[in-house]
């Protein structure tokens, strides 16, 4: 049973790799069961077994990523309390910008789920939203907190820095840009709290 079970678990790993491979490819809507399988080399049954419909392989594949990512930028904000705001701020960011560096696939997913109509991947990836926007939400406090950002900001500024970074991102996805995320990062910061700081 073990080594059925491990079999079982390495089979759908590679399916959520071919997926995410050819659902970026080919869009999450458009793409087909039969080249997922082609890609992963198994039956187009034994998707059906082991992960469910194209709906279940798109949600799969995003709830693992979205997971992945959520508990990386919750780490590094905790790993970073004793810094002071703009240092803290700067090293979650980065991290969240080399994620999609790696990650391209997962973001054009993501990004093509939300725009999708309503179903339980793109829910999937508004409560995904929800729980970065909390975290974007205390990076902002403490940035009150130190006198870096006015009081004024609480409210917007979270939102506002999530879309910054999201253009940031498929910009620099798009353009592959050569400057590390840290100092990608370290620009976008400036920026922000130039138009967001305590005057």
């Amino acid at each position: 049973m073990r080594l059925r079970e491990q079999f079982r678990s390495y089979a759908r790993d590679v399916i959520l790799e071919a997926g995410e491979d050819v659902l970026a490819a080919q869009g999450v809507h458009a793409a087909r069961m039969e080249e997922v399988a082609q890609k992963a080399r198994v039956a187009v049954g034994t998707i059906y077994n082991l992960v469910g419909d194209r709906d279940a392989l798109v949600a799969e594949i995003l709830r693992q990523r979205h997971e992945e990512l959520v508990a990386l930028l919750n780490e590094t904000l905790e790993a970073t309390r004793g810094l002071t705001f703009v240092a803290q701020a700067e090293t979650c960011l980065a991290e969240l910008l080399a994620y999609f560096r790696g990650h391209q696939r997962f973001f054009r997913m993501a990004l093509e789920s939300e725009r999708g109509p309503a179903c339980a991947h793109k829910r999937l990836a508004q409560e995904t939203l929800a729980k970065m926007r909390e975290i974007f939400a205390q990076l902002i406090a403490r940035g009150i907190a130190e006198g870096v950002l006015r009081e004024a900001v609480r409210e917007l500024a979270p939102s506002l820095l999530m879309g910054v970074m999201r253009e940031i991102i498929l910009l620099d996805i798009e353009a592959q840009h050569p400057s590390t995320a840290r100092e990608r990062v370290a620009e976008v910061l400036a920026i922000f709290i130039q138009g967001a700081g305590a005057r």
